[in-house]
């Protein structure tokens, strides 16, 4: 909506003046996707995908989805682990045991994608109404790939939906002046259909984990 790029418009202004050091924290990360949500009672959110190297939130943006919390202790064993075994692996890799190697890397494969799991049941969406679910809830697709609720769209419609506001219109684009990266500076990109088509029905209440309780 022409609220919403006007909403953007400013931001990217602030970025690049009242709010310079956030703006170059983004392009010292390799740019950034940042969004604006507008609601009906002209309230406006913000938000930025991913972490900021160990920051998952700034003030002032859009809380992050993950409770970093809850898989902090398991997700600092499980590196470790990963590591370790990627060590044997490369120590490993041309030996004359390629059998050790293989079962080395399945059990790698292994207690990573249990790690995901983890994430993905620690990170918290919220409907229409304040309803709240877990991400294995909600998302609309088979698989849930990694990073899916990192996106703008889904942190800023879950954000609105704890505050009670009604949505109108939201637009996300990418931050990175001067620089080349994945998209032009300023490009608007929508919705990816991977990580966040998948979570719209929810987060708009239009889909059956919305309606069916």
């Amino acid at each position: 909506t022409a609220d919403a790029e006007a909403a953007l418009e400013a931001l990217f202004a602030e970025l690049a003046g009242a709010e310079a050091e956030t703006g170059q924290r983004f392009v010292a990360h390799g740019g950034k996707m940042v969004g604006v949500l507008v609601s009906a009672n002209g309230v406006v959110l913000r938000a930025f995908s991913g972490a900021l190297g160990s920051e998952l939130a700034l003030p002032g943006w859009a809380p992050p989805l993950l409770d970093h919390s809850a898989i902090a202790a398991s997700e600092a064993q499980t590196l470790q682990a990963i590591r370790q075994l990627s060590v044997a692996i490369a120590e490993g890799e041309g030996a004359s045991e390629p059998t050790t190697t293989r079962e080395l890397k399945r059990q790698r494969q292994a207690i990573s994608a249990a790690l995901q799991r983890e994430i993905h049941a620690a990170t918290w969406l919220v409907g229409p109404g304040g309803d709240r679910r877990a991400l294995p809830e909600v998302f609309d697709a088979p698989g849930i790939p990694t990073g899916a609720g990192d996106c703008c769209a889904p942190k800023l419609l879950s954000w609105a939906n704890s505050l009670g506001l009604a949505p109108i219109g939201l637009v996300e684009a990418f931050w990175n002046p001067g620089r080349a990266g994945y998209w032009p500076h300023g490009a608007r990109v929508a919705a990816c259909a991977e990580k966040c088509e998948p979570l719209l029905g929810f987060l708009l209440g239009t889909s059956e984990a919305t309606t069916d309780r």
